[in-house]
């Protein structure tokens, strides 16, 4: 008799073990079913799935979560693709696989933009605008930047930070 986590091929006498990222909840199954997406199984014989952890990802018939991407992070469970992990906002960064929330805040005298790495960016410069990287001379930009902001009246900032 096949019990859950097991299923009982046509034509053979011994249940066999459902593969990980199958289950079978049920006595006496034919074949087994793969996990939904947004969950895994990461045990053989299993008798249930398990939802997908904040920061990562689950495919349908995922064996193993994945980790949401370098720049992006995820606070929810239950995620089913890449896709569905959140862009780092601006002014924060996103270092490593797998987070469930921003590292940390940008430092002061850089600019960050969304999906951002590092704490102190890289220069990216777009239609003459710096939008991520060191503040520019002449600007301040304070910790979590999205933009520069200009020196006030009378006084300047001559060095890139």
């Amino acid at each position: 008799v096949c019990q859950p986590g097991t299923y009982c091929a046509s034509g053979v006498t011994a249940p066999s073990d459902c593969d990980e990222g199958y289950y079978s909840p049920s006595w006496g199954a034919g074949a087994c079913t793969p996990s939904p997406a947004g969950f895994y199984v990461n045990v053989s014989a299993a008798k249930e799935y398990v939802i997908c952890p904040p920061g990562y990802y689950c495919p349908l018939n995922t064996s193993t979560p994945l980790p949401c991407p370098n720049g992006t992070y995820s606070n929810l469970e239950g995620l089913a693709a890449a896709s569905s992990c959140l862009v780092c906002p601006a002014g924060s960064y996103c270092n490593g696989l797998g987070l469930s929330a921003p590292s940390g805040n940008c430092s002061a005298g850089y600019i960050c933009a969304a999906s951002s790495t590092s704490s102190t960016p890289a220069q990216l410069i777009v239609n003459g605008t710096v939008v991520n990287g060191p503040c520019p001379a002449g600007h301040y930009c304070p910790a979590q930047a999205t933009r520069a902001l200009v020196c006030d009246s009378g006084t300047f900032q001559n060095l890139e930070s």
